[in-house]
C-alpha cells in the first residue's frame, strides 16, 4: 500500500523539486556575487524558480497541460506551505531545536504537503492513475 501511495509521480515531484533547488542556489550565488543584497537575491531567484517549477511540475510531475489555473493553484499551495512552515519554524525555534533540524523538518514537511495538496487540488486520487493530457 505504501508503494502505491508514493508511486512514480512522487519521485518525479521530488526530482523536479531537487532541480529547482539547484537552480535556486545557482542563481542566488551568482546574484550574491554580483553584489546584490541577500534579500534581493532571494526574491529574484525565488521568482524565477517558482516560474520554472510551475512549468516542470505541470509537465513532468503531474503530466497536465500548463495553464493559468494550474499556476494559480500551485502558487496558492506554495504560499500555504510557506506560511505553515514559518509557523512550525518559529515553534521549533522556541522549543530550542537547532537550525539544521528545523531546516530539514520544514523541507520534508513542505515537500510532502506540497505534493499531496497539488494532487488533491488537481483532482487526482492520492492513490491511483493520473489523468493524462
Amino acid at each position: 500500500m505504501l508503494s502505491k501511495l508514493f508511486e512514480k509521480s512522487f519521485f518525479r515531484f521530488m526530482l523536479v523539486g531537487f532541480i529547482g533547488e539547484l537552480i535556486y542556489l545557482f542563481l542566488f550565488f551568482i546574484l550574491s556575487s554580483l553584489n546584490y543584497t541577500n534579500s534581493t537575491s532571494v526574491v529574484i531567484s525565488g521568482i524565477i524558480c517558482i516560474i520554472i517549477n510551475i512549468i516542470l511540475h505541470a509537465r513532468i510531475s503531474f503530466k497536465v497541460r500548463f495553464n493559468i489555473s494550474f499556476s494559480i493553484k500551485y502558487i496558492l499551495i506554495q504560499a500555504f506551505c510557506l506560511l505553515v512552515c514559518k509557523i512550525v519554524s518559529e515553534y521549533l525555534t522556541n522549543q530550542g531545536y537547532t537550525s539544521y533540524f528545523i531546516g530539514i523538518a520544514t523541507l520534508i514537511f513542505w515537500s510532502l504537503t506540497s505534493y499531496f495538496l497539488c494532487r488533491l487540488m488537481l483532482g487526482f486520487k492520492l492513490i491511483g492513475n493520473f489523468k493524462r493530457y
